[in-house]
């Protein structure tokens, strides 16, 4: 192995390689292997979408939580990516919260929820309304129920019937927030 490595730093794309054959196995142990070789290979190219794509999978394959988060997120800021993936970042995020995955500190929490709203704020004409259902959780986690009653309605004003806007919709008026 460690003429392989040798090679890998001279030559990174070779850290794929040796991804690869490792996610070929069943066992968790090749797959953290895997794992560490991806993170090698972005150490050389961190704004590598195969690369973070691949990340991603190894962790969720891991049930690295906290991992795919990183992941997710570190693709959801390389410039010019697909909204799509930033909307999976803060969609990750929303699951994770939601069902207690993760542990963060309060900063930390703080920071990640700021970084994903100001990651799809920028590009918010390009967000479907399921993806704005996202943002708007991610301004609940942000304790700003105002600025998410504003973006559910924008969800709703491009699709009345999104189901996960309208019952988002219900539960901010519950509140008194809409």
């Amino acid at each position: 192995m460690r003429a392989l490595q040798y090679v890998a730093d001279h030559y990174p794309d070779a850290w794929l390689r040796i991804a690869e054959f490792y996610m070929e196995s069943s066992k968790e142990e090749d797959w953290a292997i895997a794992r560490t070789s991806i993170e090698r290979f972005l150490e050389k190219d961190s704004e590598s979408v195969r690369a973070l794509r691949k990340l991603i999978g190894i962790n969720r394959r891991l049930s690295d939580v906290s991992g795919e988060l990183n992941a997710r997120t570190l693709l959801a800021e390389i410039p010019g990516i697909e909204y799509s993936e930033i909307a999976n970042a803060a969609s990750c995020f929303a699951h994770a919260q939601s069902n207690q995955l993760i542990q963060m500190d309060p900063e930390a929490r703080h920071l990640a929820i700021m970084n994903l709203i100001s990651l799809m704020e920028d590009r918010i004409d390009e967000a479907t309304p399921s993806e704005l259902g996202f943002l708007a959780w991610l301004f609940i986690y942000a304790k700003d129920a105002t600025r998410a009653g504003e973006i559910v309605r924008k969800g709703l004003d491009r699709d009345p019937s999104n189901p996960h806007l309208v019952k988002l919709s219900r539960t901010l008026k519950d509140q008194g927030e809409v």
